[in-house]
């Protein structure tokens, strides 16, 4: 797995050492950690990280939570650690997109399991947007040569095989590809009608 920028947001100053400490130990040296709302919000923002340990409570300057502020501005995958205070907070808690929620007391160790978890499913999300964006891609495309043929065949009187070499010379000849040259052949047509 490739390396994982990790911050950690964590208001107990024991709990937190601990973490990084146990981070370290697995090789994944946070790139920043910090107990106060505000500078793991800003942390967050400036630094992008990959994954965010952070402590449900933890409050930005104008009391909102840090959770609410980072998940609406970013696409970090989030950790929570938060104490068991009843069924209302689990249940808001549970509300927010996180990869994880664990409830303390928890182990450092675990935490560091649950973070390697966190971090292996980000990157496989990833990994399927892009394949996604990559079909979406080719089927406009598609779409694009299929328009062009279909034009070519009306302006020129040829077949559909005609004109899908005369796309595909285009291509290579202008070295573009094939949704390129569909997309400048419908425009020309457009711009001539």
């Amino acid at each position: 797995m490739q390396s994982v920028r990790v911050l950690v947001a964590l208001e107990d100053r024991r709990e937190r050492e601990q973490t990084v400490a146990a981070l370290r130990a697995a090789n994944i040296p946070p790139v920043a950690d910090t107990g106060d709302g505000q500078v793991a919000y800003e942390l967050s923002r400036h630094l992008t990280p990959d994954l965010l340990i952070l402590d449900a409570q933890l409050r930005v300057a104008k009391g909102e939570r840090v959770v609410d502020k980072v998940r609406s501005t970013s696409d970090i995958s989030l950790v929570l650690l938060s104490e068991p205070k009843g069924l209302s907070v689990l249940c808001e808690i549970a509300r927010v997109e996180a990869s994880a929620c664990l409830l303390r007391p928890v182990q450092p160790e675990q935490i560091v399991l649950t973070a390697l978890f966190a971090a292996r499913q980000r990157a496989e999300i990833q990994a399927l947007r892009k394949r996604a964006e990559t079909a979406e891609r080719r089927l406009a495309d598609r779409k694009l040569v299929d328009r062009a043929k279909a034009a070519l065949m009306e302006e020129l009187q040829i077949s559909e095989a005609e004109a899908y070499r005369h796309l595909r010379r285009l291509s290579m000849n202008s070295r573009k590809s094939l949704g390129e040259v569909a997309e400048m052949v419908l425009l020309d047509r457009s711009l001539r009608s």
